[in-house]
């Protein structure tokens, strides 16, 4: 074992967020498990065929992925919908979606194999099962997100959001990130920056967004897209997060592999080690 700053290698493949001496996760949603201190499920599907559920990922190493031919097998040639993604950043942030028909696929139709598909259609996403009080992030301002996704929107559509309720757009109120075509947009506070750079259109892509209490700044894959002053404190009546969606409105077509929110701004050695760490998991980028 080897350290970089307070990130930790293991010689696992994975990455282990509990030994962030410095920064804290406040969502981590994966089919592998990424956080040593959390032992818990990773991922609960409904299959098409009955209706069942059931829970996968729970007692997996460090690193692990879900077992796919369990699934398989549960599966019986139905197609698996999740029903909830559980946080393992040990905050309890689990984001679900009860409703059938809303219900985001998880398959093997993404270019690096099996992820978390949100189809573009109206109402599917998933989102925090329960409000955390007092705001989804502290009033900062400052906060550190990544993001392993497959995009296949050309359209409008919002990939993250937070609102006030369960099933309420957001908009630009609290947070979002969204795409317009090939624009890859941050919103913060009322505040929304559209680096200049395109982002990708169709296929594999890791996006970062920071916002380190004096500027705004967005990067895709290894690249610094974009920055900007802002200051802005962030709301803290936005209780809800949402992926795949805002709320009821501009659904994403795409699919996640891997998010990791954290409630500060990161290191750039640390932010680095965790980009380079999915890049190396999922390929998406060269």
């Amino acid at each position: 074992m080897f350290v970089i700053n307070s990130y930790v290698y293991q010689s696992f493949s994975g990455l282990d967020l509990a030994n962030f001496s410095s920064d804290s996760p406040v969502l981590a949603l994966s089919t592998r498990r990424i956080n040593s201190g959390y032992t818990g499920p990773l991922i609960r599907l409904r299959r098409s065929t009955d209706s069942t559920e059931q829970d996968f990922g729970s007692g997996l190493s460090m690193g692990e992925t879900v077992d796919y031919s369990a699934i398989d097998t549960f599966l019986g040639g139905g197609t698996a919908h999740v029903v909830k993604w559980y946080d393992q950043s040990g905050e309890g942030r689990d984001l679900q979606q009860t409703v059938a028909s809303d219900q985001p696929t998880f398959d093997d139709g993404a270019t690096t194999g099996r992820a978390v598909r949100f189809n573009g259609n109206s109402a599917v996403n998933l989102e925090s099962v329960a409000d955390v009080s007092g705001g989804f992030f502290s009033s900062g301002p400052a906060v550190s997100i990544h993001h392993a996704t497959d995009n296949s929107d050309l359209g409008f559509c919002s990939n993250m959001t937070i609102s006030t309720n369960q099933g309420q757009a957001g908009q630009t109120t609290f947070f979002r990130t969204n795409r317009r075509s090939n624009q890859n947009r941050f919103s913060w506070s009322t505040t929304q920056f559209q680096p200049s750079s395109l982002a990708t259109v169709s296929g594999n892509e890791y996006n970062y967004y920071n916002h380190d209490g004096s500027n705004l700044r967005v990067d895709i894959n290894d690249s610094e897209v974009g920055s900007t002053s802002n200051t802005t404190a962030f709301n803290t009546s936005g209780d809800v997060f949402n992926l795949g969606g805002d709320g009821d409105r501009h659904f994403w077509d795409g699919y996640t592999y891997e998010l990791i929110i954290f409630d500060s701004s990161q290191s750039t050695a640390d932010s680095d080690a965790i980009r380079d760490n999915m890049n190396s998991e999922y390929n998406l980028y060269t």
